[in-house]
């Protein structure tokens, strides 16, 4: 896992229990000392090391209305993001989240949203997203609010996906036992 030294502070993934994921994240201030492309820079191994094509600031510890998503040949940084609109099509799928390791949850999700955001050199931008990247897209806003996917299913579906959870998550540590 990729650690970064972020303003005196180790930049690593929160795990779903950090308060830091309930709360509604501040507007990114370009004028406030902090480099919008290196915080990319910063965050994209850790994203891309665990695997994700998503990750907002809120998830790495920071209050900021930030993230990134794609993967290693195009991450787009999306800066204080706005949905302009969505599809009625709904796609459901299985979704999960770098902060709850091993936890899927049925999802349904517009097919397609149109974007607005500002890149990491400032410039704004208005992009349609489709299928698993306006899922993404769509995701990694509702951290900046404070929403989780675990909030939008039943407790029944998210009871049956935790026990799943925890087998996976202890098939991993006898697997990581193994190894050593």
């Amino acid at each position: 896992m990729s650690l970064v030294t972020w303003h005196s502070k180790v930049m690593q993934l929160v795990k779903d229990s950090d308060p830091i994921l309930h709360r509604r994240a501040d507007n990114f201030d370009f004028n406030g000392g902090i480099d919008p492309e290196q915080l990319c820079k910063d965050m994209a191994p850790i994203m891309f090391e665990n695997g994700g094509i998503g990750l907002a600031a809120p998830q790495i510890g920071l209050n900021y209305r930030m993230f990134l998503i794609g993967d290693p040949e195009g991450a787009v940084a999306c800066f204080n993001p706005k949905v302009v609109e969505v599809s009625k099509e709904l796609i459901y799928d299985n979704e999960g989240c770098l902060s709850f390791p091993g936890l899927y949850l049925r999802i349904g999700r517009p097919k397609e949203v149109v974007a607005e955001f500002t890149d990491s050199t400032g410039k704004q931008q208005t992009i349609t997203f489709t299928e698993i990247m306006a899922r993404c897209y769509l995701h990694e806003l509702e951290h900046l609010d404070g929403i989780l996917y675990t909030d939008k299913v039943g407790k029944v579906a998210l009871q049956l996906a935790k026990g799943k959870q925890r087998k996976y998550l202890k098939k991993l540590k006898r697997e990581e036992n193994r190894g050593r």
